[in-house]
Order: C-alpha cells, then sequence, then structure tokens
C-alpha cells in the first residue's frame, strides 16, 4: 500500500512495552476533528476511503497478529525500511516484519476506551501470562473450508471430513453424533478461548 496523507495533529496513541496502538478519529468511512483548527480534506482519496473501510472488516487471519490483531500483514510492510531496522538491531527483516504485525494497532479515538481494558491491556498481559498466543494462531484458519481428507485424532480412532457424510439413495447424510469429533479439532482455541469475532467492537485490520 502506498503511503497515505493523514494530518500528524489528528493522531493520538497508546502504548505498552509491547504494543503500539494509533488513534484515528474516523466514524463511517470518513475523518472528523473537534478542533477547528485542524484543516481535514472535504473529499478523501481513494486509497485513503478503501483503508478506512478496512479498518472495519473482520478478517480470521489477524487471529495470527496477537496481541494487537492489527492491520498490518508481514507481507505488506516495507522491506527496505524492515532491513534498516534490521541492521540496526541484528535481527533479520523477516522477524521485524513479523514483530511489527502483531505490534502495531489502529483502534477510532472515540472507542479508545473502550478498546482500552479488553484490547490494549487485556491481551498485553494474556501474551505476557498465558499460552493464547498458540490457541489464536489456530483461529486463523477458521475461515478455510473443510476438505475431504481433513482428519480428527479422537480417543476412538482418527476421523477424516469424508467419513461423516453418508450416501443414501439421492441423498447425502450428515453423522451428526460425529461431526463435533471434526469441529472441535480444527479450533479447540475456540472452546477454550473466551472470545469470538463478534466481540471485537471495531476490529482493525486493512491488509
Amino acid at each position: 500500500m502506498a503511503p497515505l496523507a493523514i494530518p500528524a495533529a489528528i493522531i493520538d496513541y497508546i502504548h505498552t512495552p509491547l504494543q503500539l496502538y494509533f488513534c484515528l478519529p474516523y466514524k463511517d468511512g470518513k475523518f472528523y476533528s473537534s478542533n477547528p483548527d485542524i484543516s481535514l480534506p472535504d473529499q478523501l482519496s481513494e486509497s485513503l476511503q478503501s483503508f478506512l473501510q478496512q479498518l472495519d472488516e473482520f478478517h480470521y487471519q489477524k487471529f495470527d497478529r496477537f496481541p494487537t490483531f492489527g492491520p498490518c500483514h508481514p507481507a505488506h510492510i516495507d522491506p527496505d525500511w524492515c532491513q534498516a531496522l534490521a541492521q540496526t538491531t541484528g535481527d533479520s527483516s523477516t522477524d521485524i516484519a513479523r514483530v511489527l504485525s502483531r505490534a502495531i494497532g489502529i483502534i477510532p479515538t472515540h472507542k479508545m476506551e473502550a478498546f482500552l481494558i479488553h484490547d490494549v491491556w487485556g491481551h498485553h498481559w494474556q501474551y505476557l501470562c498465558t499460552q493464547f498466543s498458540s490457541d489464536y494462531a489456530i483461529l486463523k484458519d477458521c475461515g478455510q473450508p473443510f476438505h475431504a481428507g481433513e482428519t480428527a485424532y479422537t480417543p476412538d480412532g482418527p476421523i477424516n471430513c469424508r467419513m461423516l457424510f453418508q450416501v443414501q439413495g439421492e441423498q447425502v447424510e450428515l453423522d451428526h453424533p460425529q461431526s463435533p469429533s471434526i469441529f472441535s479439532w480444527r479450533s479447540p482455541a475456540a472452546i477454550r478461548a473466551p472470545f469470538h469475532p463478534s466481540h471485537r467492537r471495531n476490529d482493525c485490520g486493512c491488509s
């Protein structure tokens, strides 16, 4: 994505030792400002409109960017910038991109206080004190379709998705008693973690 012209005066931020959240005053795909000294463009560029719209979109893939679930996919971060940081820190540019994708978030300013406890501090201590990182990584695949050979390893032996469906004449029937075995195997974190996409008041994703 090309650089976006956002007035610096309207940007606030929240940070923890591991996270940096930029707070932007946007709502319904538009910027707003209560400060008369700050001028905002009457018409947003197509790229800026697209950016604001994408901030409100939900993607399962963002679960892999714990603890911020932020907007930056590693592949979309400027590689030259990552390389410059890598030379300074001694880390690889790949590691730099991965860390930035998990550390940077964007939230709407008018919902900043609502995000502060659950999203900012809550996920921060989860990252430090729990194993939720691997659980959330599993959730990133929840939006992917099942394939016939997908297999769950149960106490009664392996069962694959194909085995759940039986052809009875001209109809296909689902083995309801066995189906939870496959669904829970695909995403055990969805059962353990007290988290659901609907809890995201305004999920921040632009990739």
